[in-house]
Parts: structure tokens; C-alpha cells; sequence
């Protein structure tokens, strides 16, 4: 858990891009699981008719803390870094968050909530390709 720690204190976002070339539909998804606190909920990799790329959670439920973020981090040893997606924006509920173009390179990712006061993973979701848009 050190090199994660490491390495999402190193991240920075780089913004979304305009177009993720291919088909409409779910890139990728996974559950969320716990890590320090109990966190549930479904995440999703999703390209958009414009080709944008969004991150969608639902019924998400996690512990409130003050600076929670989203980060995004490859999970099948094909390197790349992590990256800060966003600030958290709730604890609850169903929420969309921007995504560079580039993650659709690379749909073996993983979707971490990050307490960056008490520098721990509150959970994560392992996403696994969907072979039919990706």
C-alpha cells in the first residue's frame, strides 16, 4: 500500500479531451470495495456518442472526510501513472466526472477514493473491460 501512497501523492489530472475514438457504450466496470472504510457502490468507464469520455459511480456509499478525491490508476502492469481525477464531490449517491482520452487506451483500470488528510485509500473499484466497446 506504501508505493499507492506514493504514487497518488505524485498524481496530477490532466483535464478531460474532446474525443476517445471508437463506439458508443460501457469501456469498463467494476464494484467498489473497502479498504480503510466501508465504501460500496458500481463504476463504470462510459465513451459518449462525442466521443468524451465520462466516469460514472452509482449508489455510491463511503465515509465522509475532509479531501476525499477520485483517482484513476492502471491495474494490469502496462504502467502509465496514476492520476487525480477529481475532488470527491459527495460520500452518497450517483455522480459523473470528466476522463482524459487516453484512458480508453487502457480499460484494466482501477478507480480509487483517496483521504488525502489522512494519506489512506478509503476503497476501490477494479474495473474489467467490456469486450464489446472497447
Amino acid at each position: 500500500m506504501a508505493g499507492l501512497a506514493a504514487g497518488l501523492l505524485l498524481a496530477t489530472g490532466s483535464g478531460a479531451e474532446p474525443a476517445a475514438k471508437g463506439r458508443p457504450g460501457v469501456l469498463a466496470s467494476g464494484r467498489f470495495t473497502s479498504i480503510e472504510w466501508p465504501t460500496s457502490g458500481r463504476a463504470k468507464i462510459v465513451r459518449m456518442a462525442d466521443g468524451s469520455l465520462k466516469l460514472e459511480l452509482r449508489n455510491l456509499q463511503t465515509q465522509e472526510a475532509p479531501e476525499l478525491y477520485l483517482f484513476i490508476a492502471p491495474t494490469n502492469g502496462s504502467g502509465g501513472e496514476r492520476r487525480k481525477i477529481a475532488d470527491l464531490r459527495s460520500v452518497t449517491g450517483d455522480q459523473d466526472y470528466s476522463l482524459p482520452a487516453d484512458v480508453a487506451r487502457n480499460p484494466h483500470q482501477a478507480v480509487i477514493i483517496w483521504c488525502g488528510s489522512c494519506n489512506k485509500a478509503w476503497g476501490s473499484a477494479h474495473l474489467r473491460p467490456n469486450r464489446q466497446t472497447s
